[in-house]
């Protein structure tokens, strides 16, 4: 199965406050805005989404977002790079390290769909101890597109090319699994037609997710509900 990993508050817990402080530095530096005080959705949602809302709160017209977001991506992750703790593993979840080992030597295929932009995705997990699970070139993130629900379909393609070469069709959606912790991660799941496992790690209760095809409370359940479904 190909296994599409959320990260914070699935893979990683509370380790999000120097990427927040990175996308408002980032606008500060591009657009040249204070960050308002009033707070926006963050949870499953894209960095860009997040960075969008941000300025449009802060009175930043449509045309000027889109002008400056490629300039934006480029400041935050840059930023990010600055900020970010040097070790991040005590941010890691239970039995995450365990369990990632244990899903890749029965063969299944490890990848994301985060909201993050890709090279802080990337440094994140690195600095967590994770990053050797993910294989550049895979997965879905914030930096690809701005709704999440174009993540998954994007992320089963690029496994097939990494797994089989450019042009290979797209890993099948009844062999592919997203894991998150919030309504989004459900809902891009279904968007693309693929199944859900959402997990309460994160700060959403089970009945938040209840659009999810199985909800566990912690990773070292994941390789059961796996084990149920590849022998229906």
């Amino acid at each position: 199965m190909l296994l599409l990993f959320d990260i914070d508050g699935t893979l990683l817990i509370r380790a999000t406050d120097a990427h927040a402080e990175a996308l408002h530095a980032a606008i500060h530096e591009v657009d040249h805005v204070e960050v308002p005080d009033a707070s926006v959705p963050t949870a499953g949602r894209t960095d860009l989404a997040i960075m969008r809302s941000l300025l449009t709160l802060a009175g930043v017209d449509a045309k000027k977002i889109d002008d400056g977001v490629q300039a934006r991506c480029d400041a935050a992750c840059f930023a990010y790079a600055r900020l970010c703790p040097d070790d991040l593993s005590a941010c890691v979840a239970p039995d995450v390290p365990d369990v990632l080992e244990r899903l890749a030597a029965a063969g299944h295929v490890i990848g994301l769909v985060t909201g993050n932009l890709e090279p802080i995705a990337r440094l994140k997990l690195r600095r967590a101890g994770l990053g050797a699970w993910f294989a550049n070139g895979a997965g879905g993130f914030g930096s690809d597109h701005e709704d999440r629900s174009e993540l998954p379909a994007l992320a089963r393609r690029r496994a097939a090319e990494l797994l089989h070469g450019p042009g290979t069709a797209p890993l099948g959606r009844t062999h592919t699994v997203v894991i998150g912790d919030t309504a989004l991660d459900v809902a891009c799941a279904h968007a693309d037609g693929v199944r859900c496992v959402g997990i309460t790690t994160g700060p959403h209760r089970a009945i938040e997710l209840i659009d999810a095809d199985v909800v566990i409370d912690g990773m070292d359940e994941l390789e059961g509900v796996l084990a149920e479904w590849a022998g229906a």
